[in-house]
């Protein structure tokens, strides 16, 4: 995780601290039949990029933010399938499997949303599950193979497109000079 000063900035935003200051009484009252209800005007798409910077901090008042944010999100009836995607993948960066889990247990979120996600991210969400799958106490030791293995999958990617993308075109060369 960084140490950018970006998401204290963000944080301290007045207009962030009031929207999510709307989110939580939202999400509070949505937990409780006896309150009415009332239809949230929450900027969701500004919430979910908020949140997304928020989990890359190490500050624990960010961390639970970007968490509130993406499980109301999730549980949330008036967003698309793009957005509860977007949600998820706040969720996986904060290697926080089990409620993913639970939204695709609950049919908050499809089962293959997963192909939704861009491969820049899935990228980064396979170095994620093997830096946080691995216990050792040698930690210095395992990082350091851990970052191989990252990189190594990351190629291994990255080559796989790559042919991919020289089949496609030279399928196509052929049929236009055919």
């Amino acid at each position: 995780m960084s140490k950018s000063v970006f998401p204290e900035k963000l944080y301290s935003i007045s207009g962030f601290q009031r929207k999510y200051l709307d989110l939580v009484i939202s999400s509070v009252k949505r937990q409780f039949n006896n309150i009415e209800q009332s239809s949230s005007n929450i900027d969701w798409n500004y919430m979910l990029l908020c949140a997304s910077i928020l989990a890359k901090s190490e500050e624990g008042k960010h961390l639970d933010a970007a968490l509130r944010i993406s499980q109301f999100c999730m549980v949330s009836n008036e967003l698309d399938e793009n957005q509860k995607v977007a949600a998820a993948v706040v969720l996986d960066s904060l290697t926080n499997s089990p409620a993913i889990q639970l939204a695709l247990d609950r049919e908050y979120l499809k089962n293959n949303y997963e192909k939704q996600i861009p491969l820049p991210l899935q990228l980064n969400r396979v170095n994620r599950l093997v830096e946080y799958s691995i216990f050792n106490h040698k930690k210095k030791h395992i990082k350091k193979s851990i970052s191989f293995s990252g990189l190594f999958i990351t190629m291994l990617i990255i080559s796989i497109g790559l042919v991919f993308l020289l089949r496609l075109l030279q399928e196509n060369l052929i049929f236009y000079y055919a």
